[in-house]
């Protein structure tokens, strides 16, 4: 028995149940204490505690590496990953697994599933499709939830690839066992593909429709009448209205759309924020930079600017999915023209197929979360901004590396997105080393990284690098600007991510990290003129220094501000313009891809030594 909960990306807004799922046969010739764990982290699975069987999971490949049971527990991680709302951890895991060769069927069936699912809630939906239906013999058709998670994970897949009657089809079937937002959405959708299909393959997809019941009857149905009636058939126009005369009726006024699709009060922005439970104090120092930016005020004190005040209304997003439908359909009747937030990648899913649509866009603050369709994401991900490090030290000639990474999806997933990044521009990881989550002591680790190297990347927080420094320094391995020579041991340039860095880290160790580039995604640097105008104004209101989360909610108010102010009057238009502008900010030239990402490069910080024995953190840009 497994517990299965469908994908925040396709399904937002379903609750957990325990349902029977395909039987997988685990290897019985393997340490019994690595099955045991194995049991005791399945059978928190089973209870929902995800976060505690993702770490039970993790524990199992960790300590017992070249266990039997090793492919089953990376097949769990990966589900706990995904309740947890962490595709790119599950994705990880699942190419762990799939590295390993396993034999047993529904192992490898099971792992296709859900690998696609991992790929569909991080937008890569034209890969998923044909990892879904490979999938497809593994799928629990007992659980209503997993099927419906499968329809909407195929459904876009099919839009990727350009198979407009099989999206048709599979979202349809979403629809009958969907919320009311997933109907809006899945109608919305069947109406805008319908007038793609070709008109020799309207009827044999309304045969397949029509005794569902559904709106894709409904619509192909409503299509075919009407190219009918107008080649003079009206029998078969008649004959085609009353077969979906039921499908007609269940499209009742509430349910065809979410809220109004109007142009937007362009002074007028919502916030999404999670005010209420264990994420209030993001939510709050959030709103914070929103509320700086949505003062009268220029970006610089010492420049001119025609940039005006907006109104700024907020909704709380710390609730079920129902909730967070009647805050997007409250922003709607309040008539604003564009959303930023929600901060957690599941509300994020949640959100975005009721502002799609309502062609609301959204500036996401999610550190991960879906992207695409009319939701922006205005930070830069862990991964992208360890490419950076490896971008910048690559530049300034440094060819080989080391790694000492957490022993944790994120070590994972962001030590491989640098690594990767190394390798293609030619250089090379010449010692990769791990520590265990929670280590206070470093020293026994950092004996692994015996092999000579010119740089050492750490995926990790601050608090934990400023740990790492002074013993990197007592190992005899020092941290200096490039080009810089010790005077005691080997010079090294020191790179991490240093997620959370503030003051605290300079005092702690500032000195042991003499020109090393960090990419936190913000710190209040004083001596950049951009950064230390909004840190001085943000102390002067709230008494304290901002952190990144006021500062990229400030940017992405920028954002919106910049595109209104250049002419962007309704939704659609400032949609348009998101897309196509760069803007000065806080944490970089604002620009976005595609994908509706962060496509700039965003801002690296080195440690400076501007006086003997003083060390300042300083934007690089």
């Amino acid at each position: 028995m497994i517990v299965l909960s469908v994908s925040a990306a396709a399904c937002p807004g379903r609750g957990k149940r325990k349902v029977a799922a395909p039987v997988m046969t685990l290897p019985m010739h393997g340490d019994s204490t690595a099955r045991a764990r194995f049991e005791s982290g399945r059978s928190q699975y089973e209870q929902d505690a995800s976060a505690a069987s993702a770490e039970t999971f993790e524990s199992i490949v960790r300590d017992f590496p070249n266990d039997p049971i090793v492919p089953h527990a990376l097949l769990y991680g990966a589900m706990a990953d995904m309740r947890n709302g962490d595709a790119a951890a599950a994705l990880a895991k699942l190419d762990e697994l799939v590295a390993l060769k396993p034999t047993e069927a529904m192992l490898v069936a099971r792992s296709s599933l859900f690998r696609g699912f991992a790929l569909s809630d991080l937008g890569r939906h034209a890969e998923a499709y044909s990892v879904l239906s490979a999938g497809a013999k593994a799928l629990n058709r007992a659980d209503s939830r997993e099927v419906t998670q499968w329809h909407a994970a195929m459904a876009e897949g099919a839009i990727a690839n350009r198979s407009m009657a099989a999206a048709v089809l599979h979202y349809d079937a979403w629809w009958a066992d969907a919320t009311a937002a997933e109907k809006a959405y899945t109608l919305d959708r069947i109406r805008a593909v319908v007038p793609d299909l070709p008109s020799a393959q309207l009827e044999s997809i309304l045969g397949k429709l029509v005794p569902k019941a559904g709106p894709g009857a409904a619509v192909v149905g409503a299509r075919l009448a009407e190219e009918l009636a107008a080649a003079g058939d009206t029998a078969g126009a008649s004959r085609v209205l009353a077969s979906i005369a039921t499908a007609r009726r269940a499209l009742g006024e509430d349910s065809i759309a979410i809220g109004s699709s109007g142009p937007g009060n362009a002074e007028r922005m919502a916030a999404l924020l999670p005010m209420s439970g264990r994420l209030n104090r993001v939510g709050e120092l959030s709103l914070r930079g929103l509320v700086m930016a949505s003062q009268n005020a220029p970006i610089l004190a010492n420049e001119v600017s025609d940039f005006s005040a907006f109104e700024l209304i907020s909704r709380d997003t710390s609730s079920d999915a129902q909730t967070i439908a009647a805050s997007i359909q409250s922003i709607l009747a309040a008539d604003a023209i564009a959303a930023i937030g929600p901060f957690d990648g599941s509300s994020v899913t949640k959100v975005s197929p009721l502002a799609a649509s309502a062609g609301l866009p959204v500036i996401s603050l999610a550190p991960r979360g879906a992207a695409g369709g009319t939701v922006f994401s205005i930070r830069h991900s862990a991964e992208s901004r360890a490419r950076r490090l490896a971008d910048h030290a690559y530049d300034k000639g440094v060819r080989d590396f080391a790694m000492f990474s957490p022993q944790s999806a994120y070590g994972r997933v962001v030590g491989a997105a640098f690594k990767d990044q190394v390798e293609s521009l030619g250089g090379k990881v010449i010692v990769e080393a791990t520590y265990a989550p929670g280590t206070t002591s470093f020293t026994k680790d950092i004996r692994k990284l015996k092999k000579p190297w010119s740089a050492l990347f750490v995926p990790d927080q601050a608090k934990t690098l400023a740990l790492i420094a002074p013993a990197l320094a007592a190992a005899n391995l020092n941290a200096q600007p490039v080009g810089k020579k010790s005077k005691h041991g080997r010079s090294i340039l020191l790179l991490s991510t240093a997620e959370g860095i503030d003051q605290r880290y300079l005092r702690a160790a500032g000195r042991y990290s003499w020109g090393a580039v960090l990419a936190p995604g913000f710190f209040p640097d004083r001596t950049d003129a951009r950064i230390a105008d909004f840190v001085a104004r943000y102390e002067q209101e709230f008494d304290s220094e901002p952190s990144a989360h006021e500062a990229y909610a400030y940017d992405a108010a920028t954002v919106l501000r910049h595109a209104v102010d250049n002419g962007a009057r309704t939704r659609e238009e400032l949609g348009k313009a998101l897309r196509m502008q760069e803007v000065p900010s806080l944490t970089g030239t604002i620009a976005f891809g595609s994908d509706n990402r962060r496509s700039d490069p965003g801002l690296l910080f080195e440690m400076k030594q501007p006086i003997t024995g003083q060390f300042e953190l300083r934007a690089l840009r």
